[in-house]
């Protein structure tokens, strides 16, 4: 009976005391499961960051384009009741990339490098509104704090296009042949408040409610 009861005795102490082989399997198991959730975490970020990536390069440059829409509609009618000239908006686009000033500026050459001018810097514009606002976690907000941000940014592409850009192709008097309040409304609505609405309206997909 001791026999027998001392063997017991062994058997669940055996059971109890892993083995050296039992060991290595575990801490073996523990690094796998520690390398494949790095792995894991490592492909998850990197697929969040090409999901943004690509909300900021399609969102941002489809958002811009249309604010663009708004903004030279807009500009078209200020133009037209201000001179009676609904064509002025674009002559004065298409005369920074042309160098010249806008009364020379043909009609073809108005709709043309105009428009282009136009379509380029709204787009760049908007992709820039989108990643800004991305990294400053401001989309990840309300719609107004998102608006109010667009706005911001149409004055601020406002000031960098008449006051930085346009001197840099030569074109240094394009302040002082517009109205510096109304164009910064302009901006700021009609450009800034509508992208910074579309942006909102359109969050990337791990955004949306």
């Amino acid at each position: 009976r001791e026999y027998v009861a001392m063997n017991v005795v062994g058997a669940r102490k055996a059971q109890l005391i892993p083995s050296a082989g039992a060991i290595r399997y575990k801490k073996g198991g523990v690094i796998y499961m520690a390398i494949a959730h790095f792995s894991t975490h490592e492909h998850l970020q990197a697929h969040e960051q090409a999901r943004h990536a690509s909300w900021v390069w399609g969102q941002g440059a489809l958002g811009g384009f249309l604010a663009m829409i708004v903004l030279t509609i807009a500009e078209v009618i200020v133009f037209w009741i201000a001179d009676g000239e609904p064509l002025e908006y674009l002559r004065l686009a298409a005369s920074v990339p042309l160098g010249v000033l806008p009364d020379t500026v043909t009609r073809i050459e108005a709709f043309g490098a105009g428009g282009l001018t136009l379509i380029i810097g709204s787009i760049i514009a908007g992709i820039l509104v989108a990643y800004f606002a991305l990294i400053s976690r401001v989309l990840h907000r309300s719609r107004r704090s998102m608006v109010l941000f667009g706005m911001l940014s149409g004055v601020a592409i406002w000031l960098a296009s008449f006051y930085i850009l346009a001197p840099l192709f030569g074109a240094g008097w394009a302040p002082t042949e517009t109205s510096a309040v109304a164009q910064l409304l302009l901006h700021a609505i009609a450009y800034g408040a509508v992208l910074g609405w579309y942006l909102d309206a359109n969050p990337p997909i791990d955004e949306m409610p």
